[in-house]
């Protein structure tokens, strides 16, 4: 039987690559796609993962999300915006997408992942950017929503290595842009995968990498886009972040060690957004090792 999952993205260049691998697979029965403020708007992020559901020749719903994190004033704070600029433009794959028609959407993104959550039976999720819209449902239905979840595997934070948030690099982005909602989603007592840098710096996106893939020859509409994606790549991601969310997900052999701990989010100061483990409730498992070959392999056979 097909995992069923919901996956909730900030919409960037790597997130379509582990949303192409989640679909190839084969492995998932997916709920919905919900977007979040992030390396791209939600609205924005409909209209291209639209064009790129449409070029898979497959029907997901997609879903926009919360434009402004829980506490209003983390919106002065964003990805810089070289990040921004690919993901938001998709230049590098308007040879192969058409425009697509947006229907207007007359529910709330919370609404719509409590809905599929209970008339599934369980489901699980799979959270690539800011965990806003997560946090958002978890408010608005705590329990209702939360029993009906059998776990999340998210990408986000730096536990025992360094953060990718300058100056200081105590934080990692998702976390850092809506602390208060990674709090929340935490705190939930729901099961947690956690991909952080502490694993995510096992899968860097290398030059050599970059010109080994040039010369394959994708099969599928999803090794196209993995490949032009990866092509077009000039330090929009140093590392595959949110492909090896879905890798560990796909496979979880990936996975070499784990810790699990509570997880505590710093809220103020210089270290804010900070993913500190605390004594508690150990519902999260950090991943602090992967087999990067496996992961590399997984990688390849999607593309070929």
């Amino acid at each position: 039987m097909k995992q069923k999952i919901i996956i909730d993205t900030d919409s960037g260049m790597d997130d379509i690559i582990a949303i192409a691998m989640i679909i190839s697979s084969g492995n998932f029965l997916i709920k919905g796609i919900t977007t979040v403020r992030g390396l791209v708007t939600p609205i924005i992020g409909k209209k291209n993962l639209s064009k790129i559901i449409n070029f898979f020749d497959t029907k997901i719903k997609i879903v926009s999300g919360l434009d402004t994190p829980i506490n209003k004033n983390r919106l002065k704070f964003s990805f810089p915006d070289s990040d921004r600029v690919n993901s938001t433009k998709l230049t590098f794959l308007k040879s192969l997408l058409k425009p697509v028609k947006i229907q207007k959407q007359k529910y709330k993104v919370e609404d719509f992942i409590y809905k599929q959550a209970k008339t599934s039976g369980g489901i699980s999720l799979l959270c690539l950017g800011p965990l806003t819209n997560i946090a958002k449902v978890i408010q608005k239905y705590g329990i209702e929503f939360t029993k009906n979840i059998n776990e999340i595997t998210i990408m986000g934070g730096a536990v025992y290595a360094s953060g990718n948030v300058a100056p200081a690099k105590y934080a990692e982005y998702n976390i850092f842009l809506d602390p208060e909602a990674a709090e929340i989603v935490f705190c939930s007592g729901v099961q947690i995968n956690l991909v952080s840098i502490d694993a995510t710096k096992f899968a860097p996106a290398t030059t050599k990498l970059k010109n080994k893939i040039e010369n394959y020859k994708p099969k599928t509409k999803y090794g196209e886009i993995i490949k032009s994606i990866i092509i077009a790549n000039k330090n929009d991601f140093d590392y595959f972040y949110d492909p090896l969310a879905a890798g560990v997900l796909i496979d979880p052999k990936i996975i070499i060690e784990s810790k699990n701990v509570k997880i505590k989010i710093a809220q103020k100061g210089i270290n804010v957004g900070q993913t500190l483990p605390t004594a508690g409730l150990k519902n999260v498992g950090v991943i602090t090792q992967i087999n990067s070959k496996r992961f590399f392999n997984l990688l390849r056979k999607t593309i070929q």
